[in-house]
């Protein structure tokens, strides 16, 4: 368990296997999975955040298809009823597919292999994720460096497969405020994405269509009249933070370690904190 930026006990009853580090500075959700894999010791990563719950057979999943000889290992997710607005927000695809399914959102082939991966559950050799550098450092926050991280894995020839069977359950976002304020951050992750990787089209075209594909998915349900309204509201709080972020940094390319990231951005640290885990959903 890595804690980004503060020091917490390991919980009561925890397993005595399990280990509870802490960054010396909060550097991002990136920075934080480097500064833990860093730390592990086992052959393959397996990744999720503080607000999801793995089911019981999680990692035999994983384990059963990394046994077919893929690199990487991307999962589902289930997100409980939230109301007719949570439910709403659920069926647009975040994170990792949300209930509109990982497949709806991302492209999966025949073989079950994808170009794409969700770091609320994701899985990746050891060696495999040390020899591309890992996670980059230099997005501040959670959103798009899962992206950028598929980028280099499949330009090194790496291989992602969709794992159905290796389920994480993430809870239901029910408020409009906290899904404007999630939509604004993630588009400031963005920002850095199209930085590293050069351009944003594919990334926008998939997202028009995952909207479309929401829309249908929902046709004839109670909730089918607010999607349009959600729809909009998402492009226009990912336009904004996107913008804001590109206005605010006017840089090149982002730094690639922790220890820049928080220099560059000291002036943002307590304006732009999230909660611990919070991911690129």
């Amino acid at each position: 368990v890595v804690l980004d930026g503060f020091k917490q006990d390991p919980p009561e009853g925890a397993p005595p296997y399990l280990s509870v580090v802490s960054t010396d500075v909060r550097g991002g959700p990136a920075g934080a999975r480097n500064f833990g894999a860093e730390k592990a010791k086992g052959e393959f990563l397996a990744f999720t955040d503080d607000s999801c719950v793995p089911r019981s057979d999680w990692l035999d999943a994983i384990a059963a298809s990394f046994s077919t000889g893929t690199d990487a290992v991307v999962g589902g997710v289930k997100i409980p009823p939230g109301g007719w607005l949570g439910d709403a927000i659920s069926m647009l695809g975040f994170p990792a597919g949300g209930n509109l399914g990982f497949k709806e959102l991302w492209d999966v082939r025949p073989d079950g292999t994808t170009d794409h991966l969700s770091t609320c559950n994701f899985s990746i050799r050891r060696e495999i994720f040390q020899s591309i550098g890992g996670f980059d450092g230099g997005f501040p926050f959670p959103g798009g460096e899962d992206n950028e991280f598929a980028f280099r894995l499949r330009a090194a020839a790496y291989q992602i497969s969709f794992s159905p069977n290796a389920i994480i359950t993430h809870p239901p976002r029910t408020g409009y405020r906290e899904f404007i304020a999630w939509q604004f951050r993630r588009a400031r992750g963005q920002y850095y994405l199209v930085q590293s990787v050069g351009t944003a089209r594919p990334f926008v075209r998939n997202r028009f269509r995952s909207a479309l594909r929401s829309m249908a998915r929902t046709a004839g349900r109670p909730y089918v009249v607010v999607m349009p309204f959600l729809i909009a509201t998402m492009f226009v709080a990912q336009t904004s933070g996107y913008f804001f972020e590109r206005r605010k940094q006017r840089r090149p390319n982002p730094p690639r370690n922790v220890e820049n990231t928080v220099r560059s951005n000291a002036d943002d640290t307590e304006s732009s904190r999230t909660k611990p885990g919070d991911s690129s959903e």
